[in-house]
C-alpha cells in the first residue's frame, strides 16, 4: 500500500488504539494531542506513523468551506464526509481505509432497498465496468486511450461521487509500469449533463483519492479533466459519474507520458496538458503528489509542490482561469497566456475560507497557456482545483467575470493610482444598488497587497448620478457612496468595486482609484503607538486631518474619520476623555473594546468609563470634523469624575481618602470650590429619611458635603453643607423617595469618614 508523506512515498506501519472515538477499540492513554482533538470535537487515532484527528458528517462534526484543522494537526486529506487532520506528514492508505470502515455511510446500498423503501429484488452482479468488483481494464497504446460509453441504464451507487453524493457511474482500471504524467478528460456526447471525473488508488475507498483528482464542474457546454503530474507506478481507478438522475453518452480520453524524475522546468512541448474548446468551460483537477518536494518562488510566494500544466486554447478569445479552494491552508497560481512567452504571469492566491479567486481574465491567442501551481505551506498535500472558461460574459458584467483595476507604480509616499475610462452602455442591472439610484452596473476587482487607505471617485458628466461601492466579496457591499467613496484601514486582500445607477445615459465616465499604505493608527492592522497609563496619568491621542473613515467606531452613525490605539491600563481606574479642539457643529465619538475588530462600549457624554480593569484595550476615536482633533486621555482614581461615582452601602461607616483627587464640583454652599472631591452613590428602595456625615480626620482639613440627583451635567443639588475647618459636615433629608442619589465628599486631599444612615 502507498502512504502519503510530505517528502517521499513510504510503506506505512500501524498499531496502537483509538482515543475519544466510538467503537470497540479500547481508548489509549490521554495525551496532549488527544486532548486537543477532543476539544475540537474530533476523534483521535494514534496509528504509527500517523497521528489523526478525524472530523466530517459521518463522524458528527460538519466540515464546511471555512473548516480548519486544529493547529496541532496541520496536514489534511479527505472530503466533507470524513476529513483526516494529521499531526504527522504520513497518510498510510491502509490506515485510512481501516478508519473509514468505522464510520458507515448513512445511505444503505442501492441494491438492498427498492424505490418505495421496501426490500428490492436481487438484480445480480453489476456488469463489467460498473463496480469495483470488476472494473473495465484500459491500456495505453502509443500513450493514448479513448473510450465511448453511456451511463443510461447504469446503476446508481450511493455516495459514489468524489463529493459524497450519489450518481450512476462507470469505473476503469489502468496500470502504470513506470512513473510519468497521466491526463484524463471526459465530455458528454449527448444529454444535459457534464460527467464528473475522479481518480483513486483503491477502487472502493474515497480516502485513497489522489489529492486534487476530483473534477465535478457542471457548467454546460463543458468537460472535466484530471492531470496527475509525476504519478507513481501502480494501478489507478478512474471513475466517470453522472450526478443525480442525469444520464447520457460520454467520451473518456486518457494520455500518458513517462518521466522518471519529478517535474522540474520542462519545455512547453513536454507539459502535461488539457484542451479548452471554444465557448466551453473546463473543470480541472491537478494532482501533484509526486511533486511534493518541489519548491520555488512563485508570484512573490515561496511555494511547495510546484507543478506546471498546459491549457491548449483552441481558438483566440477571452479566457478566464479561476483557482478554487481545495482542502489545505492555501494555494498560489500563476498563468502565462503564452507558454514560453516573455510577458509577466498573471497571479492569484486563495486561502482557507475563500471559495474561488480569478487568476486571469484576458483575451488570448490560440496556443498553449502555462499554469503554474503551488501550495503556500510546506504541510500541504499538493492537489489543486481550477475552472477554466473560454468566452462568456463581457468583462465586468458579473462576479464571474470582473474587470481588474491594475494600480500604477507607487510614488515617494507609497501612493498608487489607477484611472479607467468606461461606460455602462450595453450592460445590465445585475445587482441592486446599495445607495443612490439603481440601474445598470459594472464590477472591477481591486487587489491590496498591504493594509491600505482607498479613495474611489467617478469623474465626468455622469458622476452626479452614479454610485460607487466597495466590498470584500463580489456579492457583498460593505461601503457605498454617490460619486466618491473613501475608506481607510482596509486589510490586504481582494476587493470588488461596483459602479451603479446608469439607466439611459451612455456617456463615458472615469473611475479613479487612489491607494496608499494605511496611516499608522488608521486601522486595526496598523494601530497607533500604544499608550500605557496608571491612575492619575494622562496623555493625548491625535486624530490627523489625513485620517480617513475605516468604520472601526461602531458608535458613529455614519462615515467618520477614525483612529485606533492600544491602551494598556496598568492599574484599575476610571477612564476619562475630553477635547478642546472640536470646531462648532462637529461631533466626535469614542469607543473602548477588548479587541479592535470587536464592537466595544460607546463612551457617551461625559466621555468616560468607570471601573476599568487593568489590561489591554482598543481605544477608537472618530470625528466628522474636517480638521485635526486632539483628545485628552486620563486614567483617574475611582470616583474622581461624576460618571465614576462609587456605590456605597447604607448604615455603615466608610473610610474615604481624597489624596490624589482633583476638585471638579461647584457646590452652592462653598465659597470656593473644594481642592479635591470624590463622587459616591447610594440607592433607596423606598421612601426614607437619610442622614449623611462627612468627618475630617485632621483638625485642619475642611469638609464639604453635598447631595444631588440626576445625570452628570444635569444634576439637581438637593442639600449642601460646608462647616469650618476640622468640623464634620452633616445633611439630614426627610422622606427621600426611592431611587439613586449621588453624594460628593469634598475638601482637602486628606482622610475622612463618611456615614450614611437611614431611618
Amino acid at each position: 500500500m502507498r502512504s502519503w508523506r510530505a517528502w517521499s512515498t513510504i510503506v506505512g506501519v500501524w498499531s496502537l488504539g483509538l482515543v475519544g472515538c466510538t467503537g470497540d477499540v479500547a481508548p489509549g492513554p490521554e495525551t496532549r494531542l488527544a486532548a486537543v482533538c477532543a476539544e475540537a470535537g474530533g476523534d483521535y487515532y494514534d496509528r504509527d506513523p500517523a497521528l489523526l484527528c478525524v472530523f466530517g458528517a459521518r463522524q458528527g462534526v460538519e466540515v464546511g468551506p471555512g473548516f480548519e484543522c486544529p493547529a496541532a494537526f496541520p496536514n489534511r486529506v479527505g472530503d466533507p464526509g470524513l476529513t483526516y487532520c494529521n499531526a504527522s506528514t504520513e497518510f498510510p492508505v491502509s490506515v485510512l481505509m481501516e478508519i473509514e470502515a468505522r464510520y458507515p455511510e448513512d445511505v444503505e446500498d442501492a441494491g438492498d432497498v427498492g424505490p418505495d423503501g421496501g426490500e428490492a429484488e436481487d438484480v445480480g452482479p453489476a456488469p463489467v465496468g460498473e463496480s469495483c468488483a470488476e472494473p473495465r481494464e484500459l491500456s495505453f497504446e502509443g500513450g493514448q486511450v479513448e473510450v465511448v460509453a453511456d451511463t443510461r441504464g447504469a446503476r446508481e451507487d450511493a455516495a459514489s461521487l468524489c463529493d459524497g453524493s450519489a450518481g450512476a457511474d462507470h469505473v476503469y482500471a489502468v496500470t502504470l509500469e513506470e512513473a510519468g504524467d497521466l491526463v484524463w478528460e471526459v465530455e458528454a456526447l449527448d444529454g444535459e449533463f457534464v460527467p464528473a471525473l475522479f481518480v483513486r488508488e483503491v477502487c472502493e475507498q474515497r480516502v485513497s483519492q489522489l489529492p486534487g483528482a476530483c473534477a465535478r464542474h457542471r457548467a454546460r457546454p463543458g468537460k472535466n479533466a484530471v492531470v496527475a503530474v509525476s504519478a507513481e507506478p501502480g494501478t489507478y481507478y478512474v471513475w466517470v459519474a453522472s450526478p443525480g438522475q442525469e444520464r447520457g453518452a460520454y467520451r473518456l480520453r486518457g494520455r500518458f507520458s513517462a518521466r522518471a524524475a519529478a517535474q522540474a522546468a520542462p519545455s512547453c512541448e513536454a507539459l502535461p496538458g488539457v484542451e479548452l474548446d471554444p465557448g466551453a468551460s473546463l473543470g480541472l483537477g491537478v494532482s501533484a503528489r509526486g511533486q511534493i518536494g518541489a519548491q520555488a518562488a512563485l508570484c512573490e510566494h515561496q511555494a511547495w509542490g510546484v507543478t506546471r500544466v498546459g491549457v491548449e486554447v483552441a481558438e483566440a478569445g477571452l479566457v478566464t482561469v479561476e483557482l478554487l479552494r481545495e482542502a489545505g491552508p492555501g494555494f498560489v497560481a500563476g498563468v502565462r497566456p503564452e507558454c514560453g512567452g516573455d510577458e509577466e504571469a498573471f497571479c492569484g492566491n486563495i486561502i482557507t475560507g475563500e471559495e474561488r479567486r480569478v487568476v486571469m481574465q484576458e483575451r488570448v491567442s490560440a496556443g498553449v497557456a502555462e499554469v503554474v501551481l503551488g501550495g503556500l505551506e510546506q504541510a500541504s498535500l499538493p492537489g489543486f482545483e481550477l475552472e477554466v472558461r473560454h468566452g462568456g460574459v463581457s468583462v465586468g458584467e458579473s462576479c464571474q467575470a470582473p474587470g481588474r483595476l491594475v494600480q500604477g507604480e507607487a510614488d515617494e509616499s507609497g501612493v498608487r493610482e489607477v484611472g479607467v475610462v468606461a461606460s455602462l452602455q450595453g450592460y445590465q442591472d445585475g445587482h441592486a444598488a446599495a445607495c443612490g439610484v439603481n440601474g445598470r452596473d459594472r464590477v472591477w476587482e481591486l487587489t491590496l497587497d498591504e493594509p491600505s487607505d482607498v479613495m474611489l471617485e467617478i469623474q465626468g458628466e455622469a458622476a452626479a448620478q452614479l454610485s460607487v461601492s466597495l466590498g470584500s466579496a463580489c456579492e457583498e457591499v460593505n461601503h457605498c457612496e454617490v460619486g466618491r467613496l473613501e475608506r481607510g484601514g482596509l486589510p490586504a486582500g481582494t476587493y470588488y468595486v461596483r459602479v451603479d445607477g446608469d439607466m439611459d445615459d451612455p456617456a463615458e465616465f472615469t473611475l479613479r482609484a487612489r491607494v496608499r499604505p494605511t496611516l499608522i493608527g488608521g486601522s486595526c492592522e496598523s494601530p497607533g503607538t500604544a499608550i500605557a497609563l496608571r491612575a492619575g496619568e494622562s496623555t493625548v491621542v491625535a486624530l490627523d486631518a489625513g485620517d480617513v473613515p475605516s468604520a472601526m467606531v461602531r458608535c458613529a452613525p455614519g462615515p467618520a474619520r477614525d483612529r485606533m490605539v492600544t491602551l494598556e491600563v496598568l492599574e484599575p481606574g476610571d477612564l476619562a476623555l475630553s477635547t478642546a479642539t472640536l470646531s462648532a457643529g462637529a461631533t466626535w465619538w469614542a469607543e473602548l473594546a477588548t479587541e479592535c475588530r470587536e464592537s466595544g462600549g460607546c463612551l457617551e457624554q461625559p466621555r468616560g468609563m468607570a471601573g476599568l480593569e487593568a489590561g489591554e484595550h482598543a481605544l477608537k476615536v472618530a470625528s466628522d470634523a474636517g480638521e485635526a482633533l486632539t483628545v485628552q486621555v486620563a486614567l483617574l482614581p475611582p470616583g474622581d469624575r461624576c460618571f465614576g461615582a462609587e456605590p456605597l452601602a447604607l448604615n455603615q461607616l466608610h473610610n474615604v481618602s481624597l489624596a490624589g483627587y482633583h476638585g471638579e464640583g461647584a457646590p452652592s454652599c462653598a465659597g470656593e470650590a473644594p481642592v479635591a472631591d470624590r463622587a459616591f452613590e447610594f440607592t433607596l428602595s423606598e421612601a426614607t429619611t437619610v442622614m449623611l456625615t462627612l468627618t475630617p480626620v485632621s483638625g485642619t482639613d475642611r469638609a464639604t458635603l453635598w447631595l444631588e440627583r440626576g445625570g452628570c451635567g444635569q444634576a439637581l443639588e438637593l442639600r449642601c453643607e460646608e462647616p469650618s475647618a476640622g468640623q464634620p459636615a452633616s445633611l439630614v433629608l426627610g422622606a427621600l423617595t426611592a431611587g439613586t442619589y449621588r453624594v460628593w465628599a469634598g475638601g482637602n486631599p486628606g482622610d475622612y469618614t463618611l456615614d450614611i444612615t437611614t431611618h
